[in-house]
């Protein structure tokens, strides 16, 4: 069974290593906490990246990835670290220092 979480912040843009392994940062604000400690348990799991700008938008899916990290910050909300090597880099790019809202769906035992 899919488990999709959706969360609303901050795209921090994306690297692209020689290796073609791109890696996406995303800031989520202190209020959505609840959200993303729900998050912890996918880490290292392969997910479905998906982003739309505002409520009323379709999601554009980014790619599959791995959620790798999730750094917290206290008051100041979580930094999340995706990475993955097939992307839709020029699907994220518009979104850059934007507000979005990003899903995340995973599959109980692994890939959806």
């Amino acid at each position: 069974m899919a488990k999709v979480i959706k969360l609303e912040g901050t795209f921090k843009g994306f690297s692209i290593a020689s290796s073609g392994m791109a890696t996406i940062r995303f800031k989520a604000p202190y209020s959505e906490i609840a959200t993303y400690v729900s998050l912890i348990g996918m880490q290292e799991k392969e997910v479905t990246l998906a982003v739309k700008e505002n409520e009323n938008d379709k999601f554009q899916k980014i790619g599959e990835v791995k959620l790798k990290e999730i750094k917290f910050k206290g008051e100041d909300g979580a930094d999340f670290i995706f990475k993955g090597e097939s992307m839709a880099i020029p699907t994220f790019n518009s979104f850059l220092d934007k507000t979005v809202i990003f899903a995340i769906k995973c599959e109980e035992d692994g890939v959806i």
